[in-house]
């Protein structure tokens, strides 16, 4: 149960019987970018033909409640960037408690993730069982107990333990329960700071799974690239999802 402010006032369709590789959880505030994000980037339709198969849900505050959507779990806490480490909380909470799955995916409404490289790269790593980090409290769970990242996954300035940027990173669901009970008093920064904080803790070094690639300039030129980027890096962190749709539409997307 989390400790902390907020709980589940309306939850999505949970379904246990199909296993996913990785549950995808994305941060929104605003009904006009899940509109945009379902119709382009996060078409979960479009990933099916690619190969992929999971589940992607949206987190939102009680204010931004739709009761046309079936894809959102929605806290019980206002929307602020203070209340981001409890939507994180929530909605992992909610995710444990209704799916079968191996990880979960946190990412933000404005980043093109290329979910087949995620998978790719989960599986690559499996088969290979030659990851460099383990936890040091478990060594034996070392394939296991990992927490991946799809961008910057470091020691950042000032911080005394390394975390995964919050635009992707990825969670083992033996770990979720860290997370979800971490208490309110020792959450520092932001929600990606704060699970960084919690997973070090637990002895889990952070591992940066994909490249990823952050970004904001969303030309014509940069959209008709679009593809390749996603192709190269796995996640292209852009910002504004009016123009996001407008790129991915523009895009060649066949590279994927």
């Amino acid at each position: 149960m989390v400790n902390n402010v907020g709980h589940v006032v309306t939850r999505s369709r949970g379904v246990k019987k199909e296993h996913y590789l990785f549950v995808v959880m994305v941060l929104s505030h605003r009904h006009s970018d899940r509109e945009h994000s379902r119709s382009g980037w996060n078409n979960m339709t479009f990933w099916k033909e690619k190969g992929v198969s999971t589940k992607l849900l949206y987190v939102v505050g009680s204010d931004q409640r739709d009761s046309n959507e079936d894809d959102i779990i929605v806290a019980d806490l206002v929307e602020c960037r203070c209340n981001l480490r409890h939507k994180v909380q929530i909605g992992l909470q909610h995710i444990r408690d209704n799916y079968s799955f191996d990880y979960v995916l946190k990412t933000d409404i404005d980043v093109f993730n290329n979910y087949k490289a995620w998978t790719d790269s989960i599986l690559k790593h499996r088969s290979e069982n030659s990851m460099n980090v383990t936890n040091t409290r478990h060594p034996e769970d070392s394939t296991k107990n990992l927490y991946y990242g799809g961008g910057s996954c470091h020691h950042h300035p000032g911080v005394p333990y390394p975390f995964c940027a919050g635009m992707g990173y990825l969670i083992h669901s033996s770990l979720l329960g860290h997370v979800i009970n971490y208490p309110l008093s020792k959450m520092e920064g932001a929600e990606d700071r704060t699970v960084g904080k919690c997973m070090f803790e637990q002895g889990v070094k952070p591992v940066k799974l994909i490249s990823g690639i952050v970004r904001t300039d969303l030309s014509r030129e940069r959209c008709d690239s679009l593809g390749l980027l996603m192709k190269e890096h796995g996640v292209v962190h852009a910002g504004g999802s009016g123009r996001m749709l407008e790129c991915w539409e523009s895009a060649d997307l066949s590279v994927i």
